[in-house]
């Protein structure tokens, strides 16, 4: 929370998981007055109740439209697709009973909202509680700047596809020299003087693929750059 405090001094609400547990007190004093702590369920309670206050509204059901997301699919023509509450719930639950993220961890956000996969990165991350790392499209276009942002944030779970991973990887498999660049980047500059790494991000846990066919050789690339990460082939969800 001091830390929080000392980034964030015009911090006056934080809303927590059901994972999260803490001592603190419900409010803290700053600066800037009393920062709340309340809980992600406490949030949804208090939306509801005032969702029903409405007259004539009613909360959404799980057939209720959430999105719409436009696909060309294999047409070429670009068609609307009603996504509803409950298989985007569906597969938010899915995603966290198989890779599991939380408090502690940190998913970057990179993929632009027209695409499905912005879906899992928002409402997976924030609904558990996990931070979400939003990647400006400038650091995201170039390789180097990209493996530099993933071991800032300390990235937990990446949602990359082939080609970005086939992008990042030779950068992340080498380091600098002494005397060379200290970044990460200048590993790519750094020829002769660059050496092999293993595990250049030790918090990384997963990195789901898809928008491309994921070939073998990508994953044995990846293998070879990693000890502890797993790499996932999700191509298709469309």
């Amino acid at each position: 929370m001091l830390e929080l405090q000392a980034k964030c001094p015009k911090l006056t609400t934080i809303v927590y998981s059901r994972n999260y547990t803490t001592d603190d007190e419900p409010e803290h004093p700053t600066k800037e007055g009393k920062i709340k702590v309340l809980s992600f369920e406490s949030v949804v309670e208090l939306g509801n109740k005032r969702i029903a206050s409405k007259r004539g509204f009613t909360p959404p059901s799980a057939q209720h439209i959430a999105l719409i997301m436009y696909t060309s699919g294999s047409t070429g023509k670009p068609k609307g697709v009603m996504v509803e509450h409950g298989p985007l719930l569906m597969r938010t639950t899915w995603m966290q009973d198989t890779y599991t993220v939380g408090v502690g961890d940190v998913v970057p956000f990179k993929t632009s909202f027209i695409f499905g996969v912005s879906e899992w990165e928002l409402f997976w991350t924030l609904t558990t509680g996990a931070p979400l790392a939003i990647m400006p499209q400038s650091i995201v276009r170039k390789p180097e700047a990209m493996a530099h942002a993933l071991s800032s944030i300390g990235a937990s779970v990446a949602f990359l596809t082939p080609s970005h991973v086939d992008a990042i990887l030779p950068v992340l498999g080498m380091t600098p020299s002494a005397g060379d660049a200290s970044s990460i980047c200048g590993a790519l500059c750094g020829g002769a003087a660059a050496r092999k790494r293993k595990n250049p991000l030790p918090q990384l846990r997963h990195v789901v693929c898809c928008g491309e066919a994921l070939s073998v050789a990508t994953v044995q690339r990846f293998y070879t750059t990693f000890d502890s990460a797993q790499i996932h082939n999700l191509y298709g969800p469309t």
